[in-house]
């Protein structure tokens, strides 16, 4: 069953902007702010699809940074690192939505000004998804539709943030709707199935920092509040604390932040007097994100996150409720661009590594990618999925 809290824990697993001062500030260049909030996009979305061997459809995830407006000053973090990690640890694919948070690869940096970008991705002649986008100004417009032509993604990107998404599954009888008005408020609103499972969503802001989260649930024909969420900030515009108050206006739930400056250290969330959930994050001494250590009732593991240079060369993933650790190793090409992926397993007793999948990048003159090829760890290729672009000029 689709679920407001299912919605907000697809929410964008994505490196964390604090596009606050944003709106007091002299504005960048539109298109710039815009291309790398699609960047992160496109990367989330190729990530996630290649590792799952482009057989999973459209997730409901936005997988985007601007959405809660917070902008980071340096720091490779995720907005999922502030929200909503205890649906995180719920998700069955949790590895694959912490591997979007960490690759942050240019997938497709080519980008037309005066046309449609349709791009086609294929595997031996069936369309698998294509992505359309369309750049107007400082606004650019992304649109993934699934091969039968049941699930449709599109998302606004407006200067550095999210102004609109919307997701339609007409096969599971799914939709999404968020809209920002202004600077100030955002708007959501989900449905499933034709009965009362329903949602509203509404997120305040104050200086582009989302102060307040109002939840309702729908019952006889009404939307009657469920939840409110209060947020504090830090000096350095972090969330320093947020309360989770109930219909009775009790305190339900509550998630404390700590710091070294503006490096996050620690979070804790609590469910009354007892600790659900807690994370403590590592760094290098270059400040570089390297890892983080995730207890819970729920779920416990380890990420290890090895650099070369500017980018990310390994993440190692040791879940301990299995007898394996998952480790990818990230190959990069020219001026740092993402030219494979080498998934194996390595056995927690023995420390046997064993090769399981590689993923191959290809990409064409413009830079832009055009084919990932899947093969087992004999080296067999398994699947050849091909990207073609069009260009349509003068769509509006």
């Amino acid at each position: 069953m689709f679920t407001f809290e299912k919605m907000r824990k697809n929410r964008p697993l994505t490196v964390l902007a604090l596009f606050a001062l944003a709106f007091w500030m002299p504005a960048l260049n539109g298109i710039a702010q815009n291309q790398a909030v699609v960047d992160r996009l496109i990367s989330n979305t190729i990530i996630y699809h290649t590792i799952n061997d482009f057989s999973k459809s459209i997730p409901t995830g936005i997988n985007a940074p601007g959405y809660y407006f917070l902008e980071d000053q340096g720091l490779a973090l995720s907005e999922n690192f502030y929200f909503q990690n205890w649906e995180l640890m719920r998700s069955g694919d949790y590895y694959i939505k912490e591997l979007t948070q960490i690759v942050n690869a240019r997938f497709i940096p080519y980008i037309p000004e005066d046309s449609l970008m349709l791009v086609n991705v294929s595997q031996s002649g069936k369309p698998l998804f294509d992505i359309k986008l369309m750049r107007k100004g400082d606004t650019l417009v992304y649109m993934q539709t699934d091969g039968e032509r049941s699930i449709n993604k599109t998302v606004t990107v407006a200067g550095n943030h999210i102004s609109s998404y919307d997701y339609f599954n007409a096969g599971g009888d799914i939709s999404f709707k968020s809209i920002l008005q202004g600077d100030t408020i955002r708007f959501e609103v989900f449905a499933e199935g034709k009965g009362n499972n329903k949602g509203r969503q509404n997120i305040y802001y104050e200086r582009g920092l989302p102060y307040k989260f109002e939840v309702f649930d729908f019952s006889a024909g009404t939307y009657n509040l469920k939840s409110t969420e209060k947020c504090s900030f830090t000096e350095f515009y972090k969330p320093s604390f947020i309360e989770t108050i109930g219909r009775k206006g009790k305190i339900e739930d509550s998630t404390h932040f700590y710091y070294e400056g503006n490096r996050l250290l620690k979070l804790s969330e609590m469910s009354g007097n007892k600790e659900k959930l807690q994370i403590t994050y590592s760094y290098n001494r270059y400040g570089k994100y390297t890892g983080k250590v995730v207890r819970s009732s729920n779920k416990n593991y380890m990420i290890d996150i090895s650099h070369a240079g500017a980018s990310v060369s390994d993440v190692e993933i040791d879940d301990r409720s299995r007898d394996f650790r998952r480790h990818f190793a990230f190959k990069t090409g020219n001026q740092g661009v993402l030219s494979g992926i080498e998934y194996s397993t390595i056995n927690r007793e023995s420390l046997i590594e064993t090769p399981r999948n590689t993923w191959s990048f290809a990409y064409n003159r413009l830079g832009n990618l055009q084919s990932v090829q899947v093969a087992d760890a004999e080296g067999n290729v398994s699947k050849v999925v091909q990207f073609d672009y069009t260009f349509i000029s003068g769509a509006r």
